[in-house]
């Protein structure tokens, strides 16, 4: 075991002799000796040579009391099993004087017996050397192999009596405690059996630390004996460890196989010493459970007393129930010696009396306000306090504990400044002129001055821009906060109860950085940084599409504002990523069919649902348009009346079914062309049209140009309510430019022309295809005239009911055509 002394240095005067305590092991009897009434004690400590010979450890301690001061003292030894007395050891204290101060010291040191194992070859034709080999008492070691041979024969171990028939040890055994005289001799004998070599394997296991398994130790060996014979083994000693017995995984004995394959398996429990605690005092209170330490094991510190009694004061642990001193501290570590085996240790709780100390008042004040506050208050006006206390006249030493350690004070009263948050006790006691420790007493607080900022809502490392984003601020001890974005001036923010938010709108893309800085009311501030980045989402960006398109046509789109792109058509799958440079071309359109097609934009070649670089396909750019039934050709042939012919000799036509009215123009003679080259006149085909289920402008209609301006001729038609206006411009043989008008407020005003659809059948020929939603969904009848007209001349002919020209110039149409609608 492990002793703390406490030495006090004291210079001792006595009449006619001076004697310095720290040279008592150099006492020698000429040492001039004065012997007084006086008595005091000395001790006698008894040194045993540890396991590795390097050093001794305290095995016993003697305590002799009421001895006269300067009376010469001398010290025998003692017997110890296994140990002797060493005359020779330098460190030895045999005789001594007592001292005053009661710190005179005998010490004995005592060696441990050595024993000499020899090995005999046991066989008159057995033949071979082995070298003596010493051994220390209680001190494991390992045999020498064997170096003996024997033709004819195995060998099998050794045994203490030559004539044995079986071995007491195995080859290699690891063995302790022999003999227990000094400078004894053991003979080991060598056993041998007739027969065919063969070995076999011996395990051990050794109890883990955690004592939750068992791990396979170093000491596992092989072992020769004879093929086909009966062993068993007999357990080695281990250092730390006790052979297990009752373990049901031993195995033995066994029958020795030629093969080797043999295994005996060998457990061994971890020594252990257990200690019991007696609180020794009838009147002591509280329990303590027993304390195991393990071999092994880096925790051989005893655990904190537990049993208290009125009064009386602590000291410290003692191996006899009638001890006056302690010989293990509370909480002391125990040097315990496991190595050959377990240990139980009894500790009787040593206690010493007086008149009692009371602590009688303990009290705390916040610094900078001067307030008091109680056990259990929270602060968060100040980081200073200080601590009032007193005790009652039995009070002589006060101490008390506030974080780490104890400390002895002498005043009654202690400050503490510049506390960090947390919460603090302050423990204080004192003790009588005994030594007898009062009853504690404790004073706790919590400082939390401290702002905890909290911050929800921030965006994620990239966004995209015009995402708004609202943060919110809270925490404890929280008054007042602000945030600075990118560096710029602060900003308040309004705290409702601790607590407040505000928006970032996020509206210009870049990297942006925010500093949001909270307060306590002592003005100690706390800061929450973060970053983000704020991207534009690329949109796919579609040229225009003509809302109303013929059948087996071919749509190109191109797509712009991105860099790549995909599509879809009518909800089907998306395509893989296009680079923007390269147009969308559909082919060969079904007939009647609306189409969809969405779009969406990205800005890298590879495409991610979750990506910012990408346009979202819940947000996709559309393009829609519809199909014809039928090709206007195929209108134009099917419908056409030939012989109905308007002014100077031209037919029109006009048909209907479910989502179309069409309009025609033929030139009877095919020689009129839409277009002529150099300077020739422009020509454009025109329809008037009015219906009950659009407003209406009546009676006349101002000549329109092909730029959407008023011009002469003007067109009158009598008693009709007009609604809609047509105009295609030729500027090639094959192409022109389509444009609506509707009535909107008693006014011409230009619409969405894109689902007007024409085309040039061929020389003199034309075909156009209205919506009929676009003409107010009509559902019956809808009245029109249809004429052409030279833009360059101002004049209108080939109109469809007869046109008349006024002298004026005017034109006049006295009512319109009537088409009865499928």
């Amino acid at each position: 075991m492990k002793l703390k002394k406490l030495f006090l240095p004291l210079v001792i005067l006595f009449v006619g002799c001076y004697h310095n305590p720290f040279l008592a092991d150099t006492y020698n009897e000429n040492t001039r000796k004065v012997v007084t009434d006086e008595k005091a004690s000395y001790k006698i400590c008894h040194y045993l040579q540890s396991k590795d010979l390097q050093s001794y450890e305290l095995a016993d301690e003697e305590k002799i009391t009421g001895v006269a001061v300067g009376e010469t003292i001398t010290a025998e030894a003692k017997s110890y099993v296994g140990f002797t007395f060493d005359k020779t050891n330098e460190n030895n204290v045999v005789e001594s004087v007592v001292l005053q101060d009661g710190s005179s010291e005998l010490k004995l040191y005592y060696s441990r017996n050595k024993y000499t194992v020899t090995f005999n070859a046991n066989g008159e034709n057995a033949s071979g050397e082995m070298t003596d080999q010493t051994f220390y008492y209680d001190v494991s070691q390992t045999l020498s192999a064997n170096a003996f041979t024997y033709e004819g024969h195995v060998f099998v171990g050794w045994a203490k009596d030559g004539n044995a028939e079986s071995e007491d040890f195995t080859d290699k055994a690891s063995v302790s405690n022999l003999s227990t005289e000094n400078n004894a001799t053991v003979t080991f004998y060598a056993v041998w059996l007739e027969g065919t070599a063969a070995n076999y394997t011996i395990e051990y296991y050794l109890q883990s630390l955690d004592l939750s398994s068992y791990e396979k130790s170093e000491n596992s060996k092989e072992v020769q004996y004879v093929a086909d014979k009966e062993v068993s083994v007999t357990p080695d000693s281990i250092d730390g460890f006790t052979y297990d017995t009752e373990n049901a995984e031993n195995v033995t004995s066994g029958t020795v196989a030629e093969d080797g394959s043999l295994v005996l398996k060998l457990y061994y429990n971890r020594n252990k010493c257990t200690v019991t605690f007696y609180k020794n005092n009838e009147a002591a209170i509280g329990e303590m459970t027993d304390q195991i330490f393990y071999y092994g094991s880096d925790d051989t510190k005893l655990k904190a007393n537990e049993f208290t009694e009125e009064g009386s004061a602590f000291i410290g642990w003692a191996e006899s129930a009638t001890a006056t001193e302690a010989k293990y501290l509370d909480g002391e570590e125990l040097n315990i010696d496991l190595t050959s085996t377990s240990v139980e240790l009894s500790l009787y709780a040593v206690w010493e009396t007086g008149e009692t100390a009371v602590i009688t008042q303990l009290s705390g004040k916040i610094l900078d306000t001067d307030t008091e506050f109680s056990d259990g208050d929270e602060i968060n006006t100040s980081r200073s306090v200080v601590v009032n206390f007193a005790g009652n006249d039995y009070a002589e030493e006060f101490y008390y504990s506030f974080g780490d350690g104890d400390e002895q004070i002498s005043d009654d009263s202690i400050e503490f400044k510049d506390l960090p948050d947390g919460t603090y006790t302050f423990t204080v006691w004192s003790k009588n002129s005994a030594g007898v420790k009062s009853t504690e007493k404790s004073l706790s607080w919590t400082i939390a001055a401290d702002v905890k900022l909290s911050v929800d809502g921030k965006p994620e490392s990239v966004i995209a821009k015009n995402t708004a984003v609202e943060i919110t601020v809270s925490g404890d001890n929280l008054a007042s906060c602000f945030y600075s974005l990118d560096g710029d001036s602060t900003t308040d923010i309004t705290l409702t109860d601790g607590a407040g938010s505000f928006t970032l709108d996020n509206d210009a893309t870049g990297d942006f950085t925010i500093v949001i800085t909270g307060k306590n009311i002592l003005g100690e501030e706390t800061e929450e940084t973060f970053s983000w980045e704020v991207v534009e989402i690329p949109v796919a960006q579609l040229s225009d599409v003509a809302a109303v398109i013929e059948a087996d046509s071919t749509v190109e789109v191109t797509v712009s504002g991105c860099d790549y792109y995909k599509y879809a058509l009518n909800d089907g799958e998306w395509s893989d990523v296009i680079e923007s440079s390269t147009s969308i071309i559909i082919s060969d359109l079904s007939a009647g069919v609306a189409y969809t097609l969405k779009v969406i934009g990205g800005n890298s070649d590879v495409y991610s649902e979750d990506s910012l670089d990408w346009q979202a396909t819940d947000d996709a750019t559309t393009a829609t348009w519809q199909t014809l039934s039928t090709s206007l050709g195929d209108v134009f042939n099917t419908n056409m009346v030939t012989g109905d012919s308007g002014v100077d000799g031209k037919n029109i036509y006009v048909h209907s079914d479910s989502d179309f009215i069409y309009f025609g123009y033929q030139d009877q003679n095919n020689t009129q062309e839409f277009c002529y080259d150099g300077n020739t006149k422009v020509t454009a085909l025109c329809m008037v049209i009015y219906s009950d289920n659009a407003s209406s402008v009546r009676n006349e209609l101002d000549g329109i140009d092909q730029n959407g301006n008023a011009s002469q001729p003007t067109l009158t038609i009598n008693s009709q309510s007009l609604s809609n206006f047509v105009s295609i411009v030729f500027d090639s043989e094959t192409s022109g430019i389509a444009t609506f008008y509707a009535v909107e407020n008693n006014k011409w005003v230009v619409q969405d022309s894109s689902a007007i659809t024409f085309t040039v059948i061929k020389g003199g020929q034309c075909a156009v295809a209205i919506p009929r939603t676009s003409l107010g969904n009509p559902k019956s009848k809808v009245y029109y005239v249809i004429y052409m007209r030279d833009y360059k001349s101002a004049s209108i002919y080939a109109g469809w009911p007869a046109i008349t020209q006024s002298d004026d110039g005017s034109y006049r149409v006295e009512s319109g055509n009537t088409i009865t609608l499928e």
